[in-house]
């Protein structure tokens, strides 16, 4: 009986450069088609989802190299620094590496500490914001601008570099030789180390957090397993479509810190701009962002952010004005009330209710 052969499915080839791909970096930070002035088109090939998939892991792997590189450089001139911290960058050893401004460690003055949603690459918020709006804004570039004008040091970590293949780290298991490294096999475990061997030895008085997604539970760990930390030098944590649950953070004290250090902007399909939105499931102050779609939350509501993390050192707006001039018109006195519900703080020697 006479058999086909089976199909052998040929590996893709894409371009190793944007202009490979027909597209540049405008001084504006935008990324447009070359020949129609356009952002990045998706749908390249019609009804071929698993090619357009792996052209586009390529675009953007282009860019996320971009991203490094104009992390490294003038002004903002940041520096590698390995996980495991005992091993060499550069080395054949298992190991991926964290981005840091060369005072971080050092400083004895303030700290800025970034940490990325899920199956994100270093130094990026969103790869759909960089594809289809600014790769500066889409990328940890513009937060890292302002965290300098600011008087911040800054450390961005790289929680999604979980496996070791072909001399670097990635994100994703690139092929069945892929190992996982050790210290940052898991998102939590890379923060973890990044936590005891980076920030907790950092000369910083003054640590803010901000994080996207996913950044939020790795945040919550550390909250329950390092809180001596948090109480004594860290300010302020600012997220964005945060998924942490006030339910997993263990203990009274530490709620209280939740409600009163954290502060959620979020995505709403309903809420306008700057509206509390009433989530008891946080344990934190939660504002509408004004926007649908997840991936621009950070981005629009970074200005926002920042005064509420310089808030707490006591410049510019501080974290009452926040709050309460954008929803001033909104809450009624009733509402504050049922604020209230979610943490009540009793007599310093009584208990702490939640």
């Amino acid at each position: 009986m006479l058999r086909k052969k089976p199909k052998i499915k040929e590996v893709e080839s894409f371009p190793s450069t944007l202009a490979g791909f027909g597209y540049y970096v405008k001084p504006d930070g935008s990324i447009r088609s070359i020949q129609s002035d356009t952002p990045y088109d998706f749908e390249y090939k019609l009804k071929d989802r698993p090619y357009n998939e792996a052209r586009y892991e390529a675009f953007t792997k282009i860019i996320a190299d971009m991203v490094v590189q104009k992390l490294e450089q003038l002004p903002l001139n940041m520096i590698k620094a390995p996980v495991p911290s005992n091993v060499t960058i550069g080395s054949s050893e298992p190991h991926t590496y964290i981005l840091m401004t060369r005072d971080a460690m050092t400083t004895p003055d303030k700290l800025l500490v970034l940490i990325p949603g899920s199956q994100i690459s270093i130094g990026q918020w969103s790869r759909r914001v960089m594809c289809d709006d600014n790769i500066n804004e889409g990328s940890m570039i513009t937060t890292c601008l302002k965290a300098l004008e600011q008087g911040y040091q800054v450390i961005i970590t790289n929680p999604n570099a979980n496996y070791w293949f072909d001399h670097q780290s990635w994100t994703k298991r690139t092929g069945p030789k892929s190992i996982y490294i050790p210290q940052s096999d898991t998102p939590e475990n890379h923060i973890n180390h990044v936590f005891e061997h980076y920030i907790k030895p950092s000369a910083a008085s003054d640590i803010v957090i901000m994080g996207q997604g996913w950044a939020g539970h790795l945040i919550e760990e550390q909250l329950n397993s390092n809180f001596d930390l948090f109480k004594k030098r860290v300010k302020a944590i600012a997220l964005a479509d945060s998924v942490h649950s006030r339910d997993m953070v263990e203990g009274d004290d530490k709620r209280v810190f939740l409600f009163e250090k954290v502060m959620n902007w979020m995505a709403s399909v309903e809420e306008k701009k700057d509206a509390i939105i009433r989530d008891p499931r946080f344990g934190c102050t939660c504002i509408s962002a004004g926007v649908e779609i997840a991936d621009f939350t950070l981005p629009t509501s970074l200005n926002d952010m920042f005064k509420f993390l310089q808030g707490e050192f006591g410049d510019q707006t501080t974290e009452d004005e926040i709050v309460t001039d954008s929803f001033r018109q909104e809450l009624e006195e009733n509402e504050l009330e049922d604020l209230n519900e979610f943490v009540t703080v009793v007599d310093r020697d009584s208990n702490v209710e939640i």
